[in-house]
């Protein structure tokens, strides 16, 4: 099967006979199809809404923490950048500071809201006939 080379906007019936349809040129193109959403967290979507409002806890305290280490960084960042350029400055404050802190407030504000079941984890297993 031959394709046709002329340019959409000039086609026509004697250009690409095999591919006039007798439409305007945005016949060629395809239908529009559904989009998937943007963020699709289908666990989250079936959690216990004690889990939801868990993990909006976690990520509120996340960024409040996130703002204050920005906050407090913002006094000492002129001169770092002085001393050793704007990029290492944005480098050493942002990759070796502001990131790790917030990964790891992250992390500390899960496990205080984190509640364990009682009896440790080998009660899901001990009535287990394996």
């Amino acid at each position: 099967m031959r394709t046709c080379t002329a340019p959409v906007e000039t086609r026509d019936e004697q250009s690409c006979p095999q591919n006039f349809q007798g439409s305007s040129p945005e016949a060629d193109v395809p239908a529009a199809t559904t989009r998937a959403p943007l963020i699709n967290l289908p666990r989250l979507r079936n959690a216990e809404p004690s889990q939801r409002r868990q993990l909006i806890i976690v990520s509120t305290v996340t960024v409040v923490w996130f703002a204050f280490t920005v906050w407090a960084s913002s006094f000492w960042f002129n001169a770092l950048a002085d001393a050793v350029g704007l990029i290492a400055a944005i480098f050493f404050i942002g990759g070796l500071a502001l990131v790790p802190s917030a990964m790891n407030m992250f992390v500390v504000a899960s496990l205080l809201l984190d509640r364990r079941p009682r009896g440790g984890p080998w009660r899901a297993t001990r009535h287990c006939r394996c």
